[in-house]
Parts: structure tokens; C-alpha cells; sequence
């Protein structure tokens, strides 16, 4: 564990506080001290969570998400290894990818499967996709914030559930035209990503797992 931190650049002190958290994990999910390392490490460098004391909020939120839900916390690390990159970029937080990957786990979407499929869409939709780009257009969806009412700054990304519910909502326009429907989902996410989008239709995001700490 030690070796894995250090190898991330941690000072020796830093090291030494992150321990318990990922040492309570690991005993609590049953897992190998290393391989739950390395998913806390490069999760905190993915999402931006600099500091000893997110090494134990990080711990937290995935024990919570995998017992509460019909997933692991290494299944969730293969998840968070196809994801987190593109989901930190956009200043997603650990909670709402959790919190959603845990809903995708429930509905038998798990590991790298759930990761890749959210990964797709993220990065299609982010990435300047013509037809993905003129589709969100026509059903009033975007994933940036395009007002600054509530104190919002244009352009910020959308906190991830509130654009995932966005995009669920702009699907209503096809009603029972399950081929239209089908043909917007590969448009918007490609073969990869399509599972994630029918998944999205099927969800309610205010009754999924909650993985938020207090």
C-alpha cells in the first residue's frame, strides 16, 4: 500500500494518514490492501481530490456504494478505471459516478461494462459529435449550464445525475417510438455507450442509491 502511494508522489506523511481509510476498506470489502490502494489513489488523482483526508472520504463513498447495492468495491474500481479519467475532467464528483454506477450495478450493468458504456457517452458527447451535438440540440439537452440563473457560470458542466436526468427527459419527445428512440441512442453514445442510454431511460436517479457523505 505504502509502495503504491509513494510511487503517486505522496510525501511520507501523507501516506501514513491515508492508511486507516484505505486499510478499513480493504477489511470491509474483503479485498487485496494493494489493489484497494490503487483504486483510491488513482481515483483521487482522477477526481481532483488532493488532500489525506479525501483518501478517506473516497474510501467511504465506495464502501458505501458497494454495500448498498449488488456490486463490489472491485468492480466498482474496474468501473472507475474506464471512467474517471473523462468524469474528472468534466468536474464530475465521486459521489454522483458512484452513485450511478451503483445504480447500473442493480440493474446487472457492472465493472468495466458500466464504466466503458458511461466513458462512451461522456466522451461523445463532450467531444464535438456532429450528430450527437445537433440531436442534444433538438431535444433541449446539454450537459453545460447555458444561463447564469441560480449563480451558475455558463459553461460550467452540469453536476452528472441533474444531466443524466436532463437527457432522460429529452428522450420523452419520441413517446412509444422505440426505433426512433433506439436510432437517437447510437446517434448520442455509438454501439458502446447505447446500453448506458437505455439504462438512463429506465432509471430514476431520485430513488437510486445515494452515496452523498455527511
Amino acid at each position: 500500500a505504502l509502495q503504491t502511494m509513494a510511487l503517486a508522489g505522496w510525501e511520507a506523511e501523507s501516506m501514513v494518514a491515508a492508511l486507516p481509510g484505505v486499510v478499513n476498506l480493504a477489511a470491509a470489502a474483503n479485498e487485496n490492501l494493494a489493489q484497494m490502494t490503487m483504486i483510491v489513489v488513482d481515483g483521487m488523482n482522477a477526481f481532483g481530490m488532493a488532500g489525506t483526508e479525501n483518501a478517506q472520504k473516497f474510501a467511504d463513498v465506495l464502501a458505501k456504494a458497494a454495500t448498498s447495492s449488488s456490486t463490489t468495491v472491485a468492480q466498482l474500481g474496474d468501473a472507475l478505471k474506464a471512467c474517471q479519467g473523462t468524469a474528472g475532467n468534466l468536474g464530475y464528483s465521486i459521489e454522483d459516478v458512484s452513485t450511478l454506477l451503483a445504480a447500473m450495478a442493480n440493474n446487472g450493468l457492472k465493472a468495466a461494462v458500466s464504466g466503458t458504456a458511461l466513458n462512451t457517452l461522456l466522451t461523445r458527447l463532450s467531444g464535438g459529435i456532429a450528430a450527437a451535438e445537433k440531436l442534444m440540440n433538438s431535444m433541449g439537452v446539454s450537459m453545460y449550464y447555458t444561463s447564469d440563473a441560480f449563480g451558475h457560470t455558463v459553461g460550467e458542466a452540469k453536476p452528472l445525475i441533474e444531466f443524466m436526468s436532463d437527457l432522460r427527459e429529452g428522450f420523452k419527445q419520441f413517446g412509444d417510438n422505440a426505433q426512433e428512440a433506439q436510432v437517437a441512442a447510437y446517434k448520442l453514445a455509438g454501439m458502446r455507450g447505447m446500453i448506458f442510454v437505455r439504462f438512463t431511460l429506465n432509471v430514476r436517479f431520485d430513488c437510486a442509491l445515494s452515496v452523498k457523505m455527511t
